[in-house]
């Protein structure tokens, strides 16, 4: 089933004060399928990891262990994969620089090559660029793991109400794999595109 897409279409419930996201999974997406973005707003920037004592562990090629999941050269590559691992909830936070005027989707490719890595359980915060103050603008998406696949890869896509996710200078990735009872995840990219309000 190497080139067959499952589409699973979510509305998360209403909380925290912001406006459920749509979230999309694509699965069994083959290598030569890939499309990374190399102009979104993390595109080569590096993440910071917030939580203490865990471990970043990176395939060969990606650059460095803090731009991995954000170094594509082009919309195919990479197809290394990072995990980060120690804690049940682990926190990657990237720096925008300037501030996004609106985060309209998120992409989260992830591997499946591992059975015992290829589960996720994941959510994104983003803090404001005038009161620095973080919100949560999202729950956990759990996916449950499937049978390994070589050069096979998944897509979580997270589209935003317009209006919903504005002026942020900042991303924040939390990994809740632990609290989910799987292993961490072997990420691959991540993606943020923002847009004019």
């Amino acid at each position: 089933m190497r080139n067959s897409i499952l589409l699973l279409v979510l509305l998360l419930a209403l909380a925290s004060g912001y406006a459920a996201p749509t979230c999309t999974l694509q699965s069994s997406i083959d290598v030569f399928a890939l499309k990374f973005s190399t102009t979104d707003a993390l595109h080569g920037r590096a993440f910071v990891v917030e939580t203490p004592g865990v471990y970043v562990c990176w395939k060969r090629g990606a650059t460095t262990a803090t731009t991995s999941l954000t170094a594509a050269l082009d919309e195919n590559s990479p197809v290394f994969d990072t995990f980060i691992f120690g804690a049940p909830e682990i926190s990657l936070r990237w720096e925008l620089g300037s501030p996004m005027r609106q985060l309209n989707t998120i992409h989260v490719w992830w591997s499946l090559r591992d059975p015992a890595r290829n589960a996720i359980n994941v959510k994104f915060a983003a803090r404001d660029a005038a009161t620095q103050a973080w919100r949560d603008i999202m729950t956990y998406q759990k996916v449950a793991a499937v049978a390994a696949v070589d050069n096979t890869f998944a897509l979580l896509t997270i589209t935003f109400p317009a209006g919903e996710v504005t002026n942020i200078d900042a991303l924040r990735l939390i990994d809740g794999s632990g609290l989910a009872s799987v292993n961490n995840t072997r990420f691959v990219a991540v993606d943020a595109v923002g847009g004019a309000m």
